[in-house]
């Protein structure tokens, strides 16, 4: 099965009925008014017609560079697209991050003088300790507000207490385990 197409003869002239120097194309070997051949693959008066990189009488002919071998086009814009959501995601992380670790400290409202981390209490001559003065260490330390603890009798490694009260926000239990006889501790927020 082939196609039938009409014989090139039927195609109409695209330059019939033009004057002047556009009047159509010179005819194959016809000199130009520049003397030279009229179209590719006439005879040359300098020898001749070479192909890419043969041999003329003017030296080789300039050839075509190689396509440089790299990576395919749409292989590293997808692998741009993922590393580029890789890291936005990173950084949208991690900034937040930063700003309530590094800067955000401050800038949850005025404590009075620095927060630190509650650590003793002062033992009486017996070795107890007074609920009112376990709390008041606990609130000294800007962390708890309106503590309330139970007296402890003996301190002594591994003795603990708990004590109730807030944050600021929400009502929370804190273990007290005392860590010798001196009224050294440390603590444990239980959140209820």
């Amino acid at each position: 099965m082939s196609a039938s197409f009409p014989p090139p003869s039927a195609h109409p002239d695209p330059y019939a009925g033009q004057s002047g120097p556009y009047a159509g194309p010179p005819a194959v070997g016809a000199p130009t008014s520049y003397g030279a051949p009229a179209a590719y693959g006439a005879p040359s008066p300098y020898g001749a017609s070479a192909a890419y990189g043969a041999s003329s009488a003017f030296g080789t002919s300039p050839m075509p560079a190689p396509r440089a071998a790299g990576m395919n086009l749409w292989l590293a814009g997808g692998l741009g697209v993922v590393i580029g959501g890789l890291l936005g995601v990173l950084l949208a992380w991690l900034l937040p991050m930063l700003f309530f670790m590094v800067l955000g400290f401050g800038a949850f409202g005025p404590v009075d003088g620095p927060m630190t981390s509650p650590s003793r209490v002062d033992v009486a001559a017996d070795g107890s300790v007074s609920g009112e003065a376990l709390a008041q260490a606990l609130m000294d330390s800007g962390w708890y507000e309106d503590m309330t603890c139970p007296a402890t009798p003996k301190v002594a490694t591994d003795v603990t207490a708990i004590c109730t009260g807030t944050d600021g926000f929400m009502d929370l239990r804190v273990v007290v385990v005392f860590r010798g006889d001196s009224g050294s501790f440390s603590v444990a927020d239980l959140f209820e």
